[in-house]
């Protein structure tokens, strides 16, 4: 079997991947480890009119999940605006900025200013960057509880009893529209089939993104090594044409 995270071979049945750690839960072990029994006497019909029923309660859980998502987002912007790294940039940077348009300014406009008034603008562009900064620490902080506030939510909607003939682990609107698309494509006969069918998609797509990192990674790799190499060349060179002078 392959890691369903990374998308290295693993043994079969393993539980977590000896490669990357991530638990691996497919095709029908998923619904056992869901506590949810997956019935393979119902038909494709069947099948079809149960998505249909829940399709009202799979948009509360799409609409929720993109919140999330966006919130995540968010978040990830706000923390990386938040790094120490940021504010000793903003600190150093934006009073340089400030001071040289503040330069600029003054030689299209031929105005002196005094120093003391440069001094001003330098300590207001200090205060306005960590100001910056605060904002987005507290951004990150803020939304971090919302996240934590609004994800009980989505696990509500996924443990509605209407839901409970479907693994909890499938209970996401990605899995359902394709499981859905299956079914009315007529690709699988059983929730069993439509499982480990998604199962096998995700891992290939899985598969071609590690493949596809790989290869960038590889040609970034080579690039940066022929240009060392012409490096290295250029400083023999000039190393050698240095002795003759």
């Amino acid at each position: 079997m392959f890691c369903r995270s990374c998308g290295a071979q693993i043994p079969e049945k393993s539980e977590t991947c000896s490669v990357c750690g991530a638990q691996q839960v497919t095709g029908v072990v998923a619904a056992a480890a869901a506590s949810t029994a997956v019935d393979q006497n119902v038909t494709r019909q069947e099948l079809k009119d149960r998505l249909s029923s829940v399709q009202d309660q799979m948009n509360l859980i799409a609409e929720k999940e993109l919140f999330i998502s966006s919130l995540y987002d968010k978040a990830v912007k706000a923390a990386n605006k938040s790094t120490i790294k940021k504010l000793l940039k903003g600190i150093i940077l934006v009073p340089v900025a400030v001071y040289i348009i503040t330069l600029i300014l003054c030689g299209i406009t031929k105005t002196d200013i005094s120093g003391a008034v440069m001094d001003g603008l330098a300590l207001f562009s200090l205060i306005i960057a960590v100001a910056w900064w605060i904002y987005n620490l507290k951004v990150k902080k803020d939304t971090t509880k919302q996240i934590a506030a609004v994800s009980p939510d989505l696990e509500t909607l996924k443990n509605d009893p209407s839901l409970s003939w479907l693994p909890y682990n499938y209970r996401d609107s990605h899995s359902y529209e394709l499981m859905k698309g299956y079914v009315e494509n007529m690709r699988v006969s059983n929730l069993t089939e439509a499982i480990n069918l998604l199962e096998t998609e995700l891992h290939q797509q899985r598969v071609e993104e590690y493949t596809a990192t790989a290869a960038l990674n590889s040609t970034i790799a080579a690039i940066n090594s022929e240009k060392a190499a012409k490096a290295s060349s250029a400083a023999a060179a000039n190393s050698f044409i240095s002795l003759f002078k």
